[in-house]
């Protein structure tokens, strides 16, 4: 017995086998529980009478390390902080001494060799898949957390306290932040992959393909004034292209670097401009904008966990620099009308774009015709759909006015334009099922 020891009454009641990890002609190394605590019992000698083992308390991380093979028996044992049990065991199995012992203080004839890492894969055993699976997901969360920025929305008046309305939150904060996020994702790609892919059509569908890559994840929560920590999914994409990975993987940290800064100057707004274009800035720092004059809310951002948040606003002079109010058009009542026509194309031109020659085709008017929403007009605006669509449109003709409206699952969707934009009016429709499908 050591100076560091005490005798102890002691028993194994209560005590689960889980699995004998060594074994060699008897058991080496057990793992137990008990109350949900694991358990190491470490066959340290062999007498002619008795077997001496260790009985030590491990964490899950120091567990799921050890069977993993990232750590050694000798490390989970000498740099364990919990007092441990040496005990004597007889023929039958009974505990006939024990005494506690400081693991970091025990012979070093009782402790295993510095390289006694596991050699035996585990990942067919459940118990072990599990805690090998739960220990993975939460290095995980623990990766996005380090690089995680926060968003925070704080009311402004004190008799809610540190509450914020669930509507006020959903439809006037959150949702303008991710309208101005998935603005931001798609004006900046076709920015920096419009020369290199060239064909727009293929830039819009690559775009769309790489929307469920770029969602945010959402690492952090508090419901203290609401605040929430979003990062990047740069452990899960599956984008084989390189290009394209690193700026699925790079987008949301530029939308708090470009969009989110808090001091905006001169030079970041010429930059802005340059790269963007108006209608791009609008669809971006709009849905922010409405954000900064809500005067029942401060929106605050800090750059990591342990940064201190800083409102974010906007100088008003900046503002009107990158979203400035261009002059009304004088608005003249329309006569609109539906024209459909036949013309030939030359399918070897070089260039897809089709220009009507008014003396080379045939023109037709009628009130009405047929379009259809299909999985496309859902990528374009940065949707997925898992299932295939194929969502027929009514589009008929009014006085002053073009209607448009279709049914899908029961509900029945419309929309109205007195211009001559039909792409701009099926995309609203498109908006309209994918808020009805709670999309995106």
């Amino acid at each position: 017995m050591s100076d560091n020891s005490l005798n102890m009454v002691f028993n194994l009641d209560g005590f689960e086998r889980i699995d004998d990890i060594i074994f060699f002609d008897q058991p080496i190394l057990t793992h137990l529980i008990k109350n949900g605590r694991d358990y190491f019992k470490y066959l340290v000698d062999t007498e002619d009478n008795y077997d001496l083992f260790l009985l030590l308390e491990i964490n899950r991380k120091d567990l799921a390390d050890y069977i993993l093979s990232k750590t050694s028996l000798y490390s989970v044992i000498v740099n364990n902080k919990n007092i441990g049990t040496i005990f004597k065991e007889d023929s039958r199995g009974l505990i006939i001494d024990s005494y506690a012992i400081n693991p970091n203080k025990m012979l070093d004839d009782y402790l295993p060799d510095e390289d006694s890492f596991l050699s035996i894969d585990y990942s067919f055993n459940s118990y072990y898949r599990e805690l090998v699976d739960s220990y993975n997901q939460g290095l995980y969360l623990q990766e996005l957390r380090s690089r995680a920025y926060y968003l925070k929305f704080e009311p402004t008046n004190l008799k809610y306290r540190n509450t914020i309305g669930f509507i006020e939150l959903s439809n006037n904060l959150l949702d303008n932040v991710t309208s101005s996020f998935r603005s931001f994702a798609k004006a900046d790609f076709l920015a920096q992959f419009k020369d290199i892919i060239g064909d727009y059509d293929k830039l819009n569908s690559t775009f769309g393909s790489l929307t469920k890559h770029i969602d945010p994840r959402v690492v952090d929560v508090s419901f203290n004034s609401f605040e929430i920590g979003i990062a990047a999914d740069n452990v899960m994409k599956d984008v084989g292209d390189k290009h394209l990975k690193e700026w699925a993987v790079e987008v949301v940290d530029k939308f708090k670097n470009i969009v989110l800064d808090v001091d905006i100057n001169d030079k970041d707004a010429d930059k802005i401009i340059s790269r963007y274009s108006y209608e791009d800035r609008k669809k971006i720092f709009d849905p922010l904008i409405l954000i900064i004059n809500n005067k029942n809310v401060n929106f605050k951002i800090k750059d990591n966990k342990k940064a201190v948040y800083k409102k974010y606003t906007m100088k008003k002079e900046i503002r009107a620099k990158i979203v400035p109010d261009l002059p009304k058009e004088i608005k003249v009542d329309k006569d609109l009308e539906l024209v459909n026509f036949t013309a030939v194309i030359d399918k070897n031109a070089k260039t897809k774009k089709t220009r009507i020659n008014p003396e080379k085709s045939l023109f037709s008017t009628m009130d009405n015709t047929t379009a259809y929403i299909t999985n496309e007009n859902f990528e374009n605006q940065g949707f997925s759909l898992d299932e295939k669509i194929n969502i027929p449109v009514r589009i008929e003709s009014q006085r002053n006015y073009i209607k448009l409206s279709t049914e899908y699952q029961g509900k029945e969707f419309t929309n109205e334009i007195h211009s001559d934009d039909l792409n701009q009016a099926l995309h609203s429709l498109v908006k309209q099922i994918a808020t009805f499908l709670k999309l995106g």
